[in-house]
């Protein structure tokens, strides 16, 4: 996922990236995939390959209510 995928889709609610074989979140350090989401409150991004998260990838997610990360 770039950081730049989602930066329009600031009224998103739910977004599901189950089963995308995705490894990471962000390539870019500086800029995170979701911090545009602002209005998401259920991300699903179960049965991908994430090994490991960073607590940025969620700072701008302040009504997020549901997150799945299993199968990872």
């Amino acid at each position: 996922i770039k950081p730049k995928d989602f930066e329009h889709l600031t009224k998103l609610q739910i977004l599901d990236l189950k089963n995308n074989k995705l490894d990471r979140i962000s390539l870019n350090e500086n800029e995170e995939a979701f911090e545009k989401l602002i209005n998401l409150q259920s991300l699903d991004l179960s049965n991908n390959f994430v090994k490991s998260l960073k607590n940025r990838n969620f700072k701008n997610l302040k009504i997020l209510r549901t997150l799945n990360l299993s199968m990872n």
